[in-house]
């Protein structure tokens, strides 16, 4: 995520635009799978309010008292990242009557994912552009991943049993690799930002079962549990809420520190550069987690009743 908003060109962030929203909506699906299932509605509610609405409206806000004091003078405020949030918000709470009804069982869950795939494919053909039309289509895409990654939940449960072996599982996951690889060459341009999809619909949702089962894999079979790796799941609401602006700061403090030494280097040119990017994003990375940990230190000084309501975002 970081990466793909430091960096403006090159092959890496046009490999990583073909699945990384799409896997971030399948990941939340396939997480309600695995641990949220047969929670009784107001409290499904009540939960992705406090963990998901409630964020977006505190950063929001905080973002805007920003941009007021600091950047209302050179650009114009805009979403940001944030995006993610109400439109995941939306997605959970139109898809949990899919998932727990009467008629909720596998074939019921595919043909709705399919059902809202073709719908948001023939509404982007012939919906005029316009703001309410870009976040409906927003808002379709993501919840047709979500449903997509609550699919994989199902067909994990169904397919545990198979067991592989250490060279089988290299050889899927470098397969899968390849093919994603190879989908971000064919298919440039993607963002689901400004719905857009690239040369190709269909490339476009290869992208993302490819790209969202490969890191699923990788996620599963090679990555050993660890501390850190949970502390950033734990947290990636504040990191994505905090990296853009953060990010604008670090580019320009390194463009006024290369015209300094006369070698005049613009935020155009860092963004445009992949190493340049990296060395932003490992500072940008940086500065996050410092403001993650201020955030957690404020969050133990509050009382309980405020922790437990408007700060359970911060882990």
């Amino acid at each position: 995520m970081v990466i793909g908003h430091v960096n403006t060109k090159g092959f890496l962030v046009q490999w990583l635009y073909t699945f990384h929203m799409p896997l971030f909506f399948a990941l939340s699906g396939y997480i309600l799978y695995k641990f949220g299932k047969n929670i009784p509605f107001r409290k499904f509610l009540l939960k992705r309010t406090k963990s998901i609405l409630w964020p977006f409206i505190l950063f929001r806000l905080l973002l805007f008292i920003y941009w007021i004091v600091i950047e209302s003078h050179f650009r114009d405020f805009d979403m940001g990242p944030i995006w993610f949030l109400i439109i995941l918000y939306l997605a959970e709470l139109v898809a949990y009557p899919i998932f727990y009804n009467k008629k909720s069982n596998s074939f019921w869950i595919v043909f709705v994912c399919c059902f809202v795939s073709v719908l948001w494919f023939a509404l982007k053909l012939v919906l005029p552009a316009s703001f309410l039309s870009s976040w409906f289509l927003r808002f379709l895409n993501g919840l047709m991943w979500y449903i997509f990654g609550y699919i994989c939940g199902i067909v994990e449960q169904d397919i545990r049993m198979i067991s592989l072996a250490s060279k089988q599982k290299i050889f899927l996951t470098s397969l899968l690799y390849l093919l994603s690889v190879a989908i971000g060459y064919l298919n440039p341009g993607v963002s689901m930002w400004s719905n857009l999809y690239g040369k190709n619909y269909l490339l476009f949702m290869l992208g993302g079962i490819i790209g969202s089962i490969w890191l699923g894999f990788v996620c599963k079979w090679f990555v050993t549990r660890n501390t850190f790796l949970q502390f950033l799941g734990q947290n990636t609401i504040t990191i994505l809420a905090v990296h853009e602006p953060i990010k604008r700061i670090v580019l320009k403090i390194a463009e006024m520190g290369t015209q300094r030494v006369g070698m005049n280097v613009t935020i155009t040119e860092f963004q445009e550069n992949t190493l340049c990017s990296l060395v932003v994003v490992a500072v940008v990375f940086a500065i996050s987690l410092i403001i993650v940990n201020f955030l957690r230190r404020i969050k133990s000084s509050l009382p309980r009743k405020i922790r437990d309501n408007l700060m359970t975002f911060i882990r």
